[in-house]
């Protein structure tokens, strides 16, 4: 009977590490997709485990703040890679995730090309601070394909940190938006 016991919570204890952690469990994503717990400057997030770390050499230059983590797929479409690119700000001003949010995507309605706003809706942190989600169509440039973006902000402390994933037209943000919830403040 104490095998069984021992046995049982050693099972348990082997399962509840697999995943996250209690403060911070990995998320559940389509097609049970693995997650890594990533850490950048002052945060932690989920992001998908088999992208990589991208050079900044590769990447168009942020019109605002510092690059704090860059990572893409492993795949290419059309020469595309899907990507995940967090900047990070000090704040000049006094403002919430949401307001913060909402001022950024005002400012990148002018910063690309054919934008087209798809959805915009309130989205949850897991440490209940709230935003706002936004989901677009637009282009870089002239030069690249039109691609889907999928932005946020999380202010944490001074800081604001603005989560900017872009992904092919076909594909679903559902997934990408969990794993932005999955964003938190060290």
């Amino acid at each position: 009977m104490q095998k069984i016991i021992v046995y049982l919570l050693a099972s348990m204890l082997l399962l509840s590490s697999c995943g996250g952690n209690s403060e911070n469990p990995a998320p559940k994503l389509s097609q049970g997709q693995p997650t890594l717990l990533s850490s950048g400057s002052g945060f932690e997030m989920y992001t998908p485990e088999k992208w990589s770390q991208e050079g900044e050499e590769n990447l168009p230059t942020p019109y605002l703040g510092e690059l704090v983590l860059s990572l893409r797929s492993p795949s290419k479409n059309y020469g595309f890679s899907h990507n995940l690119i967090i900047l990070k700000k000090s704040l000049e001003t006094l403002v919430n995730s949401s307001q913060y949010s909402i001022m950024n995507n005002r400012a990148t309605k002018s910063k690309y090309i054919q934008y087209e706003k798809i959805d915009a809706y309130p989205i949850r942190f897991r440490d209940s601070d709230s935003s706002r989600v936004y989901i677009f169509d637009a282009k870089y440039n002239n030069q690249t394909p039109k691609l889907r973006f999928i932005q946020t902000a999380k202010v944490c402390g001074s800081d604001v940190y603005l989560l900017h994933f872009a992904i092919s037209l076909n594909r679903s943000p559902d997934d990408y938006i969990k794993l932005l919830e999955t964003f938190h403040c060290k």
